[in-house]
């Protein structure tokens, strides 16, 4: 017994060990994958008495139904994430002309979004998700064939809502005759009442054009995003090799089937259900131990699962920076060129980035994991259930790419030697200045440097995801009428989960019920 409680202590340190050296990452991220809501921080809660029996000798099934609610608190730590800044906010607004900075407190030139150069505005971002998680369970005692052999799974149904509600402030309003003069947005000038935006929030939907600018295709945010599919679902095949009365401990293979959908990169805050539609093999190691019995009717028991699993690569389609040009990169204007030396204005051929960049690439993820230990105090038929999880997943990898940018057909807008403007603090912002009209490129074709944006060219890091790990501290009450031969059980439930990987997952609250019973 006492060898069982030192090898479940050593267990709850090494996952904590992992939580620790989770990586670190940075704002203006595109992508959003927080650690996948399956059903397993609270999987032993109010049934771990009736599924794990010693002395069956027959094929027994027991099922658990589990609902849980939950929201994000914390929420300006998401909006850090997702903004260039390294804040919660940012401005958008004037930009650099003709190498004389007129703001150099902007973030990103309104320009780029179509908002001109006299809009001036500060940008909060405070996203929210809100999530429904249904969990189906099954526990199988495979004892009948063999005496310790056991099958388990999970098949988590989630229904999210996510949104970033944007909060503005109106520093400088539009001017009073024309967004862009002519050669700005095409040949003529687009006057104020041709405007297509009248904030930032409305641009960022990117479902406006002016002169021959296009509209997006990605890397919008637009209002609420919902989904609602199967989650990962876990299989789990398991020996216990040590099955007695008072403590069991086995091993086990366990299989991820990612039902929930690649990512499409169309909205930059969309719920991602499960690990993207990824598929993934690994192991399970689950063990409990009774640490104090007064008599049949009171127990204190500890239950312990731990899983980790490999995730092989699937077609994902992500929005990249272009690595010159830093944080939010992706959304600067470019030009299309009908040939490597010509750019012809007033032929719908000014586009944004976002749309050049949103490329389809193979993306795998090293691993996935998660351990809880839950502490059971039994008193009759009352339970009372309480413990800790940790779960993550490693940095996503990108192997291939799926997509190709056409070649020599692609330059930012502003053609200059850096290619990329003016950079300050890290934070991109382009200038009008140059050759807008012009038939020929400019100066960095002078000098003989292609100025055209390839595949080489853009940061494959800003379109990944980084570490994330979680603390999830959890509880709940059970009710079993155990004198029942199918042993059912209900209970209510509730769940507090930390992000220990700099904003990388939710900060979250969570609460529920359950309801279990065997046949």
């Amino acid at each position: 017994m006492k060898f069982m409680k030192i090898k479940l202590l050593a267990i709850a340190m090494l996952l904590s060990v992992v939580a620790v050296n989770a990586d670190v990452t940075t704002g203006g991220r595109s992508i959003f994958m927080p650690v996948a809501m399956n059903g397993t921080a609270s999987s032993n809660l109010g049934w771990s008495g009736s599924i794990y029996q010693h002395d069956s000798d027959e094929l027994r099934a027991c099922f658990k139904v589990q609902l849980e609610y939950g929201a994000n608190n914390k929420r300006s730590e998401i909006g850090k994430y997702l903004s260039p800044s390294g804040t919660d906010t940012f401005v958008v607004g004037p930009y650099d002309l003709n190498g004389v900075a007129t703001n150099d407190s902007t973030d990103i030139a309104g320009v780029n979004l179509i908002l001109g150069n006299d809009l001036k505005q500060t940008v909060q971002f405070s996203p929210k998700a809100q999530d429904l998680v249904i969990d189906f369970g099954m526990y199988v005692d495979l004892a009948e064939w063999l005496d310790g052999l056991y099958f388990r799974s999970h098949l988590p149904l989630q229904h999210s809502r996510w949104e970033v509600e944007i909060t503005e402030t109106n520093n400088t309003a539009f001017g009073a005759t024309n967004l862009g003069a002519a050669g700005v947005y095409g040949t003529a000038a687009v006057t104020i009442a041709n405007k297509p935006y009248d904030d930032v929030a409305a641009a960022f939907k990117g479902d406006g054009t002016a002169g021959d600018s296009a509209k997006w295709s990605y890397g919008k945010i637009n209002g609420k995003q919902t989904e609602t599919k199967v989650g990962d679902i876990n299989l789990t095949l398991g020996y216990n090799f040590i099955n007695k009365e008072h403590c069991h401990l086995g091993l086990g293979v366990t299989a991820i089937l990612g039902a929930g959908g690649k990512t499409k990169a169309e909205y930059v805050f969309n719920p991602i259900i499960g690990y993207a539609g990824r598929y993934g093999i690994g192991g399970t190691l689950e063990g409990g131990a009774r640490l104090w019995d007064k008599d049949d009717e009171h127990q204190l028991v500890v239950n312990m699962t731990a899983h980790a699993a490999h995730l092989f690569d699937n077609e994902q389609r992500r929005s990249y920076d272009i690595t010159d040009c830093l944080t939010f990169s992706r959304y600067l204007l470019v030009k299309k060129f009908s040939s490597a030396t010509t750019y012809t204005p007033g032929s719908n051929n000014l586009e944004n980035m976002i749309n050049v960049g949103s490329l389809r690439a193979k993306i795998g993820v090293d691993v996935v994991y998660n351990g809880n230990l839950t502490f059971c105090w039994q008193m009759g038929n009352v339970s009372v259930d309480f413990g800790y999880q940790v779960a993550g997943h490693g940095k996503e990898k990108h192997k291939e790419w799926i997509d190709t940018i056409t070649v020599d057909t692609y330059a930012l807008y502003e053609l200059t030697t850096a290619d990329c403007g003016d950079v300050n603090a890290g934070i991109p912002k382009i200038t009008i200045a140059g050759d807008n009209l012009g038939s020929t490129l400019d100066t960095a074709m002078a000098a003989g440097d292609s100025p055209f944006i390839t595949n080489s060219r853009l940061n494959k890091d800003s379109g990944l995801m980084k570490s994330a790990v979680e603390h999830t501290l959890f509880a709940g009450v059970n009710y079993n009428w155990s004198d029942n031969e199918w042993n059912p059980g209900v209970g209510m439930l509730g769940s507090y989960h930390i992000s220990g990987s700099d904003n990388n997952t939710f900060d979250r609250w969570s609460v529920g019920f359950q309801f279990n019973f065997c046949v």
